[in-house]
């Protein structure tokens, strides 16, 4: 499990632009941020446990350029997504 999430890691952060950093707290549960250093947004995601299911994983976008409202939509945007893409239990 924790390979595999390794490995997925591996590949987003050769996907980064440069302007783009990573960073991640190995065990469980594993806190993961995607900084882009340009809008000062963050991608926060925190992986439980029980990955690779769905609800193991919760993506938020935090900025401070950002109020509630615009932060509450982009989130409701990354839920939609990952329901529509995720398959349970997927490896």
């Amino acid at each position: 499990m924790s390979c595999d999430l390794d490995v997925e890691l591996e590949l987003i952060a050769s996907s980064l632009l440069p302007s783009e950093d990573l960073t991640d707290d190995p065990g469980f549960p594993r806190i993961i941020s995607i900084v882009n250093n340009d809008s000062q947004r963050t991608l926060h995601i925190e992986v439980r446990e029980d990955y690779p299911s769905q609800s193991a994983v919760t993506i938020e976008l935090k900025g401070n350029d950002i109020g509630r409202d615009v932060a509450r939509y982009h989130n409701s945007k990354i839920a939609e997504q990952q329901n529509a893409n995720w398959v349970d239990g997927e490896e």
